[in-house]
């Protein structure tokens, strides 16, 4: 049945009117967010554990410090016990703070379509833009508002790499009429990411089918998926894990493809900014606590296809400038990941730092997804590992695998050293003459970045200094780049030199990037025009 809202006319008005009528079509635009971009709360009793910190007005600040004063407080104990990974202890949160961002949307609406669950200063944004401007394309057949200088404005412009013609040059092939004649409607899907994010697929799965395609009573068949950052890697597992095919098309924005060395890092010495260790973690107590048997975290570790398989954790001497360890040599996780050697995630002398509150302890031993359950618990140190073995069995199961109508935007900053981050961890000191590298001891670890070995050699971790958006490296943002279904690529931001050049500069993407979290708040209107035009282009399927 076919449905238009219109004013009624006087009586005495007797000429003909024409109403413009949009087919009886519905696509969900589905926003899967990052890791902490879902708020969560503990399964019995209802508290929340865990709420997105929005910083973009007075009082959401005001909040935000009040959290990290919390945080302050907590210690690694408190943490895990909070945040804890165990199958049915947390899940989403779906009474977050609400903004309809001039989508016209109701409290109710947007309640029904779970945008309490996710962070509403990064996310809402670019939802409610979604829902506003991919309702009001065309009448009858005029182009509206800014999409009459969009259709125009050449992809390249904006940061795109594959050489995509305009939206007009593509006249009827673009998508834009037949998305005119659809109805797009914007849910979140908060998902639970301390588990893998092959589980969080699954839940994800669930949702479309249950709840957000029901809702249309057979309006709806099919699905588009917009992500952010970790998000790209629960849409992947949608699809490489579980071949689900309701979905016309998937965009992802400053997806970690491949894996990010900072969260090496995180786990080995907590976060960066002052307000995130405090509220995230402030070393690897707390990094250990909470991450290392959380599937979700562990799986934004470089995979085995990062930068090629090329090494991305060094020992370097300052004074020769050699670098002196190289990994990983071939696998990663053998290598790195489960390794009790000082460069190891969790060193040996760092075993103390696994399960403060003894929830992994408490656990009934039962099969995992690679092996049967055994009589006994296992050593933490083997659970630890067993969730690596996993870690590994997801990275290979979404390596190189992406939806057949899938575009991609992110920021690879090369000229702003604010945006710079890990493309490669260095553990460095001023002299590393003298010591057998691979056989040292770790004679101490101030957890925050800097050890000592054998009781002589102090090295430490210094900062980031590769092209990227704060926290996915160039060398991760740009891997969907010319693989199969992948039909454009966005890369924002300035480039810097000869050699660092990332970013496809254009008349509209001749600033610098912006950071991680601020990926879908661009000022610069970037990420708008990316997804906007992503959006028509995967219509066209539809």
């Amino acid at each position: 049945m076919l449905t238009a809202n219109t004013t009624l006319s006087s009586s005495k008005d007797s000429v003909e009117k024409c109403v413009a009528c949009k087919r009886d079509k519905v696509v969900p635009i589905i926003f899967i967010p990052g890791i902490m971009g879902t708020n969560l709360m503990n399964l019995k009793t209802k508290k929340r554990v865990w709420v997105a910190p929005n910083m973009d007005g007075v009082f959401p600040v005001v909040k935000t410090l009040g959290l990290l004063f919390g945080s302050w407080f907590k210690s690694s104990k408190q943490r895990q016990a909070e945040l804890d990974s165990t199958p049915g202890a947390v899940g989403v949160y779906e009474g977050g703070e609400l903004d309809d961002a001039g989508s016209g949307l109701s409290k109710d609406d947007m309640r029904m379509r779970k945008w309490g669950a996710i962070m509403r200063s990064a996310y809402h944004p670019i939802m409610g833009e979604m829902q506003r401007q991919m309702n009001d394309i065309m009448r009858n057949n005029d182009l509206q508002g800014e999409w009459k200088a969009r259709a125009e404005q050449m992809p390249s412009d904006w940061g795109d790499w594959e050489n995509n013609p305009s939206l007009a040059a593509m006249g009827d092939a673009s998508g834009l009429k037949i998305a005119a004649d659809t109805q797009y409607e914007v849910w979140a899907a908060g998902y639970n990411w301390l588990q893998s994010n092959r589980d969080s697929a699954k839940d994800i799965i669930n949702y479309i089918n249950n709840t957000v395609l029901p809702h249309y009573n057979g309006k709806a068949e099919k699905v588009i998926i917009v992500t952010h950052s970790m998000g790209g890697l629960v849409a992947r597992a949608i699809v490489a894990c579980h071949g689900f095919s309701k979905i016309y098309g998937v965009i992802h924005g400053a997806m970690p493809a491949t894996g990010a060395p900072a969260s090496y890092k995180r786990v080995r010495a907590g976060f960066e900014a002052l307000a995130e260790k405090k509220i995230l973690g402030r070393d690897a107590a707390d990094g250990v606590a909470v991450m290392a048997f959380a599937n979700g975290p562990l799986e934004l570790l470089p995979s085995h296809d990062y930068n090629d398989g090329e090494p991305w954790l060094f020992a370097k001497d300052k004074s020769s400038l050699e670098r002196v360890l190289r990994l990983p040599e071939q696998c990663p996780y053998e290598e790195i990941y489960k390794s009790e050697k000082w460069w190891g995630l969790v060193p040996e002398q760092n075993n103390k730092l696994f399960d403060p509150a003894g929830v992994v302890s408490a656990r009934e031993p039962k099969p995992t997804k690679l092996k049967k359950a055994e009589s006994t618990p296992p050593s933490l140190r083997q659970a630890f590992c067993d969730v690596i073995d996993e870690v590994k069995v997801f990275h290979a199961s979404i390596e190189k695998k992406y939806h057949t109508n899938t575009f991609v935007h992110y920021a690879a900053e090369s000229k702003s050293s604010k945006l710079y981050t890990w493309g490669t961890i260095e553990w460095a000191a001023n002299s590393l003459q003298g010591l057998d590298i691979k056989t040292a001891n770790l004679s101490s670890d101030n957890l925050d970045a800097e050890i000592t070995l054998n009781g002589l050699y102090t090295l430490s971790i210094g900062p980031g200094y590769y092209p990227g958006d704060g926290t996915v490296p160039a060398f991760s943002s740009i891997a969907p780049r010319g693989k199969p279904g992948v039909q454009g690529a966005f890369a924002h931001g300035q480039n810097g030199g000869l050699i660092n050049r990332y970013c496809k500069e254009g008349a509209f993407n001749n600033t610098a990037g912006y950071g991680h979290q601020d990926a879908y708040t661009d000022k610069a209107g970037r990420t708008q025009f990316a997804t906007l035009y992503s959006l028509v282009r995967i219509s066209k399927s539809i």
